[in-house]
């Protein structure tokens, strides 16, 4: 974009730019959803449904058995 202000093409790098997600836009929309089955319960998943990021990630331990790392914790409270 920097290249294009400068030389003087802004009006037809946006215009492309427009273009290009136009098109993108419209070849999402073209394809078709597709479920699938979840591994773990068996059920059919909507890819558009939205998944919290917890749930993406899994669970996080709350506490540590890590002995270096819990003294290395604590030296950040100092």
């Amino acid at each position: 974009m920097r290249y294009a202000e400068e030389n003087g093409e802004t009006d037809e790098v946006i215009r492309n730019m427009a273009l290009a997600a136009t098109a993108a836009a419209e070849e999402a929309r073209m394809r078709p959803i597709v479920h699938t089955e979840d591994p773990e319960t068996g059920e059919e998943t909507d890819p558009t449904e939205r998944v919290s990021a917890l749930a993406r990630i899994g669970t996080i331990p709350e506490h540590t058995t890590d002995p270096e790392l819990t003294q290395r914790k604590e030296g950040l409270h100092r």
